[in-house]
C-alpha cells in the first residue's frame, strides 16, 4: 500500500542552531520507504563541523526529486556559504600535512545510504567568505564553485580567489603579508587527486644581519599534493 504525504510550509531548527524556514512538497511512501518525492527546502544558518578541522555556516535553497524507487535522487539548488573556516594546524616535515585527529573517522553517508550516494548533483555554491586560520596562514577567500556528478564521485568547477592573507613559517623571521592567487576546480579532473589546482603567491620584505634588504617570494602551484611541499623548495629570493 502506498501513502502520499504532503508538506506545506514546515519549519524548525537544525541541530538547535540552524533554521529550516520553508519545507514544501510531496512524498510517496510504502513499507520499503520513500518511493517518489518532490521536495523544496529553504534553510538559514545551517552548521557543518568537523572537529578541530572545519567549521561552516550555510544558507540553502534546495530541490530534492525522486521519480521512482529504483531511480537516483536529483539534488539541485544553491548554497550560500556565509562563513567557513579551516582551522587544522600543520605539521612540518618533508611535506606539510594536516595534523591527524585521534577521533575515529565516520563512514561516508553514501555507504549507509546508497540511494543518496548515487544522487545526481547540480548545486551552485556561493562562497561569501572562507578562511584558513592556523599556525601557517591567515587567509580570506571568496568565489563560486559548481558541484555536479554524485556525492560518491563529485565533479567541481569554478574558482575561489584569495582576497587577503598572511603566512608565517617556523624559523623564518619574515612575515608574508602580500598574498594573492586562487584555487581553481576542473570538472574533468578527479577530485581530490588532480583538482583543485592551487596557485597562491605571497611576498615578504626582509633585512638580513648585514643590512641587506630582500624581497622573498613564496609560490604554491599545482594540485593539492604538489602545493603542499616545504617552503624551502618553492621560494625565490629577490634582492631588494
Amino acid at each position: 500500500r502506498t501513502y502520499r504525504i504532503g508538506l506545506c510550509a514546515l519549519g524548525g531548527s537544525f541541530d538547535n542552531e540552524g533554521l529550516i524556514r520553508n519545507l514544501n512538497g510531496i512524498m510517496d511512501v510504502d513499507a520499503t520507504g520513500i518511493i517518489a518525492a518532490n521536495v523544496q527546502v529553504l534553510a538559514d544558518a545551517i552548521p557543518f563541523r568537523v572537529p578541530r578541522t572545519l567549521d561552516l555556516v550555510v544558507n540553502a535553497k534546495m530541490d530534492f526529486v525522486l521519480r521512482a524507487a529504483s531511480a537516483a535522487w536529483d539534488i539541485s539548488g544553491r548554497i550560500e556559504m556565509v562563513s567557513g573556516k579551516y582551522i587544522s594546524d600543520f605539521e612540518f616535515g618533508e611535506l606539510i600535512s594536516p595534523s591527524s585527529s585521534n577521533e575515529p573517522a565516520e563512514a561516508p553517508f553514501w555507504e549507509t545510504s546508497p540511494s543518496l550516494g548515487g544522487a545526481r548533483l547540480n548545486v551552485a555554491v556561493d562562497v561569501r567568505r572562507f578562511s584558513i586560520v592556523n599556525n601557517l596562514a591567515n587567509i580570506d577567500m571568496d568565489g563560486t564553485v559548481n558541484v555536479g556528478g554524485t556525492p560518491r564521485t563529485p565533479q567541481f568547477s569554478g574558482e575561489i580567489t584569495v582576497q587577503r592573507g598572511t603566512f608565517r613559517f617556523p624559523t623564518w623571521q619574515a612575515t608574508f603579508t602580500r598574498t594573492s592567487g586562487a584555487v581553481q576546480f576542473s570538472p574533468v579532473e578527479p577530485f581530490p587527486l588532480k583538482t583543485p589546482t592551487v596557485l597562491i603567491q605571497t611576498e615578504a620584505d626582509y633585512r638580513d644581519a648585514l643590512g641587506q634588504d630582500h624581497l622573498i617570494t613564496f609560490v604554491m602551484r599545482g594540485p593539492p599534493e604538489l602545493a603542499r611541499k616545504p617552503p624551502s623548495k618553492g621560494t625565490e629570493f629577490v634582492p631588494g
